[in-house]
């Protein structure tokens, strides 16, 4: 099974994180996923398309100055 990180910290923009994650779960077909972002809001955003497209999703993590969500394809 393939392992993505997306680092997206320094992005503002509140689209650009779920439209990769999007993009990447599509091309290489469930990666695990870890996805960087910048606030707690993009983090939650991101951890709901993760969940819509079956994956089981860790409590997003509060890092230094931006948040870290974990997730993996839920067994079928």
């Amino acid at each position: 099974m393939e392992s993505v990180e997306l680092k997206c910290r320094e992005i503002d923009n509140v689209q650009f994180p779920i439209v990769l994650t999007k993009n990447v779960v599509s091309i290489l077909r469930d990666p695990e996923m870890s996805v960087e972002v910048k606030t707690a809001e993009i983090a939650d955003d991101v951890s709901k398309v993760l969940t819509a497209l079956g994956y089981d999703v860790a409590p997003k993590k509060p890092m230094a100055d931006w948040f870290v969500v974990k997730a993996v394809k839920g067994k079928k």
